[in-house]
């Protein structure tokens, strides 16, 4: 119930920010509120009902609250509010009526939530047109908000709210904060609640801790115990958004095991299932589908992003056990989100480049759309995001992974990482030798170039003396050799300036050296005379 209406306008700001910091809903952005209301009651004495400041529900005061009361002693009383919105909600829109359940339990039909269309406010107003639609039950976000969700199967303009008394002696209670609705949602969409159910025969089967999978924490996480299934038998957790996905969003779950071997068939017991209110869109996804070959023989305990995107819009993800993935034991839920697609790339080549040591490289996903954003990272999970459409690595020497997530502009949830391995290849390293000294016309000498530390057959450049740059190629073991002439006579010095491999980066690398051919000049021989005596 409303108090207090003014409020210092300081204090109301520094409210704000807290509501922002501390993760509770602020709303306005994107929504559509009921702006109108009419509202009732039945009873008969001595049963009793009430509707209190049934504005206080429609004034665009969030803060504050309709009270919806109803007692008996002997029958049933109710009390009911009508939330109208000033245009049509389309059909199948999801329409949020944030309440809190003020009595311990409601049982059966003691809360419904029917859509209607036609309805004028007022008192006493128009009810209008029944519409058909389903309402989830009473759900709790990780903030204690509470909320039910509904889905009209046609366009309506009004939401009615109807509380009636236990059967047998006592009081039910609600407040009613406001209802809206969102239009399919391009801004963060971080989820509101989640409901858990356990069917068939279990033993040891439940899910623990439940909102720790929606709070935005990955290290806190929900946990689907598995126990011992019948063959007809799961445990489910079901995520729900207040507005409906755009075109190409992915349902994204990070989880993780208990140590262990991994193997991707373990994971066929467990599926991904996207609805759009309590319609199902697409078939069940089998978690196994969507995670990498790499979590092979990998060790539990750590956690794994998947993703997939279903075949039409949705505000709804559940995660299905069965026994299949009993040897599981469980499965640690650390975020249910809904993100942009992962990032794509053009080619293999380019999510995968070689580079030569000591180089950069600049790596280019395919652009995203207008309204997301790339986050880069050095490391699969955790870390700080590096915001931009590139990414420009250092001078690398060694071969490293980077990742890249899409996320819409401004938000912190991000789709899947997707890894990009720079392959380093080593700089090629080279010698030359064969230093000597011979005569003008002996059989002619050779230097030698040797490559090593990368792809042969290697090229080599050099000189002799000032003159022009030369080159020669080695064989498949990485030698090359340059045959002296000896036919005239000085010294001739020849310096290794740089050596190139084959590999398909060509990596290079200046290099030093010099090998000296001094070629001499033959003897002078006297001629051969005969002496007579």
């Amino acid at each position: 119930m409303k108090t207090y209406r003014s409020h210092i306008p300081l204090l109301a700001l520094l409210f704000t920010v807290m509501l922002m910091v501390f993760g509770i809903e602020v709303k306005g952005q994107g929504r559509t509120y009921a702006t109108a209301n009419r509202s009732g009651k039945t009873y008969s004495f001595p049963n009793f009902s009430s509707v209190t400041t049934p504005d206080d529900a429609t004034d665009g005061d969030y803060t504050n609250y309709a009270i919806l009361t109803a007692y008996s002693t002997v029958g049933v009383s109710t009390a009911w509010e009508q939330l109208i919105f000033a245009s049509t909600v389309p059909a199948n829109s999801t329409i949020c009526i944030k309440l809190k359940q003020v009595t311990a339990a409601l049982l059966g039909d003691e809360l419904t939530v029917e859509s209607y269309s036609g309805g004028v406010g007022g008192s006493p107003g128009t009810e209008g047109t029944l519409v058909t639609s389903t309402a989830t039950p009473i759900l709790t976000a990780p903030n204690g908000d509470q909320y039910i969700l509904v889905t009209p199967v046609s366009s309506v303009n009004s939401i009615k709210v109807t509380l009636s008394s236990p059967i047998a002696l006592g009081t039910n209670t609600i407040h009613i904060y406001y209802g809206y609705y969102e239009q399919p949602s391009t801004a963060c969409s971080p989820a509101l609640a989640t409901s858990t159910s356990v069917t068939g025969i279990t033993i040891g089967g439940n899910v623990n801790l439940p909102n720790n999978a929606i709070d935005n924490d990955l290290s806190t996480y929900s946990t689907l115990s598995v126990g011992l299934l019948g063959v007809a038998a799961s445990i489910k957790q079901k995520v729900y958004f207040s507005s409906q996905s755009s075109a190409n969003d992915a349902a994204t779950v990070t989880f993780s095991v208990p140590p262990g071997l991994l193997t991707l068939g373990l994971f066929d017991g467990i599926t991904l299932t996207a609805y759009n209110g309590p319609t199902q869109v697409g078939s069940p996804i089998a978690f196994s589908s969507i995670l990498s070959l790499d979590l092979l023989f990998l060790g539990g305990g750590n956690r794994y992003t998947g993703s997939f995107v279903p075949s039409g819009i949705f505000d709804r993800i559940e995660i299905s056990t069965s026994s299949l993935a009993s040897v599981l034991g469980s499965l640690h839920l650390h975020e249910v989100q809904r993100t942009p697609a992962k990032p794509t790339f053009s080619s293999l080549s380019s999510q995968n480049p070689t580079i030569c040591s000591g180089s950069s490289t600049t790596l280019s996903p395919v652009a995203p759309a207008s309204d997301n954003e790339l986050h880069w990272y050095t490391v699969a999970s955790g870390g700080t995001a590096t915001i931009g459409a590139t990414y420009t690595t250092g001078n690398l020497t060694t071969t490293t992974t980077y990742y890249v997530a899409t996320a819409k502009t401004g938000c912190t949830a991000d789709s899947e990482r997707v890894p990009m391995k720079v392959n380093v290849n080593p700089l090629p390293a080279a010698t030359i030798s064969g230093t000597t000294s011979v005569c003008q016309d002996a059989t002619a000498p050779s230097i030698t170039f040797t490559g090593s530390g990368g792809t042969a057959p290697y090229t080599f450049s050099y000189k002799i003396g000032t003159g022009s740059m030369q080159t020669v190629t080695s064989n498949a073991s990485g030698i090359a050799t340059v045959s002296i002439s000896t036919s005239s006579t000085g010294t001739f010095t020849y310096s290794l300036i740089s050596v190139e491999d084959s590999s398909a980066t060509h990596c290079s690398q200046l290099q030093s050296g010099v090998a000296t051919i001094i070629i001499l000049q033959k003897p002078h021989t006297p001629p051969i005379t005969s002496n007579t005596y």
